[in-house]
């Protein structure tokens, strides 16, 4: 069986992580596939990442332009492969193959307030597209596959479920010493509250600062958001100075996979408020880590934690106080969400990810 994938985002964050683990994992499977790459001119893919089998074909075309939906399918057209992979939902016009499509989530559709008319136009457009090209669409959670089908008719049959995993790689245990050095080089209290992501109004950071604000001063760790210093940033940081918790909050910006480890395993807990995710990556990265969970209660996040987080409603900014107040005081349900934490984590796997995406792929083929 011959696979082309469009890999040119495989070095962007979340949907990068998504390309990337998974070719890693069909490498590890050993599938044989031949694979046909279109992948940026400037990109340089690590060995590991690239499974046997594979070409390269390159397209300077910019991600979401008229360009691209021209030329990538001359690209692909040209490989002669079984059937086409996007792993976003955006694939180009004209294709001669059956198309497989990863559709992560459906945030543009679900909160358009957060987004341009033009952005919010082109993701509809995408995606009544795929509904009705799509030979199978791939999805990270049963959520988002009843997102698909409940709010635009996309036909069950023809959506399947592949859970993302999460690499112990970037988890691996580290010393005290390593500890230590990673607080004092972004300047960091230990034992703090920890959010890991962008911050997108739809991550809802803000009711994280508003709720972690209400906890009594005695109690009130420290609380570390990691993430680029865009979208909300500067909102964020006037809402802290308003509080008058500048010294209390900390933005170390974006961390890479062994700053981000360490993140993990210095922190008491970390907290995903978000109002939507079509995942939820990092909460696994944490449950592997070893750390509690706290988690809202929409989107993806209760199915991907299961009974291994504390949830709350991110509505109810009390309920939110009072989830962060139970996670920093009592240190049996602590050492319980721990324990559960760890279980839960090793049911996301990247071989298992690229198995069952394999098992689609064959499907298609053969259909």
């Amino acid at each position: 069986m011959k696979v082309c994938m469009d890999i040119r985002k495989a070095f962007d964050s979340g949907i990068g992580v998504y390309i990337r683990e998974l070719l890693r994992g069909c490498n590890v499977v050993d599938e044989e596939i031949n694979w046909e790459f279109i992948a940026k001119t400037t990109d340089e893919f690590p060995l590991d990442i690239l499974p046997q089998n594979h070409n390269f074909q390159y397209s300077s075309a910019s991600n979401y332009s008229f360009k691209e939906l021209i030329s990538i399918s001359r690209l692909t057209n040209r490989g002669k492969a079984d059937l086409f992979h996007t792993p976003h939902y955006v694939f180009p016009f004209g294709l001669d193959m059956p198309l497989v499509v990863t559709v992560h989530d459906l945030i543009h559709l679900k909160f358009p307030q957060y987004f341009p008319l033009h952005k919010r136009l082109y993701a509809s457009w995408m995606l009544h597209r795929v509904k009705k090209k799509a030979a199978a669409v791939i999805t990270v959670s049963e959520n988002t596959k009843k997102d698909l089908i409940e709010d635009l008719h996309f036909d069950p049959q023809k959506v399947f479920v592949c859970y993302n995993g999460v690499s112990d790689v970037n988890i691996n245990p580290k010393s005290p010493e390593e500890k230590s050095a990673f607080l004092a080089k972004y300047q960091l209290p230990e034992g703090y509250l920890l959010y890991a992501g962008n911050l997108k109004p739809h991550k809802n950071v803000s009711g994280l600062i508003a709720a972690w604000s209400k906890l009594e001063n005695t109690l009130r760790p420290a609380l570390v958001i990691v993430g680029e210093h865009l979208d909300q940033y500067e909102l964020l940081l006037r809402k802290v100075n308003d509080l008058g918790m500048q010294n209390q909050v900390f933005f170390p910006g974006w961390l890479n996979n062994s700053d981000l480890s360490i993140a993990y395993q210095c922190a008491l807990a970390y907290v995903q408020p978000s109002w939507y995710e079509g995942f939820g990556l990092p909460v696994v990265e944490a449950m592997l880590a070893g750390i509690p969970v706290v988690i809202s209660n929409r989107g993806s996040l209760p199915e991907i934690a299961g009974d291994a987080a504390v949830i709350f409603d991110p509505d109810d900014e009390e309920e939110f106080r009072h989830s962060l107040e139970r996670i920093v005081t009592d240190e049996n349900l602590r050492k319980g969400m721990i324990e559960k934490g760890l279980d839960r984590a090793k049911e996301f796997d990247w071989k298992t990810t690229a198995r069952k995406t394999i098992e689609v792929y064959k499907q298609v083929k053969n259909f």
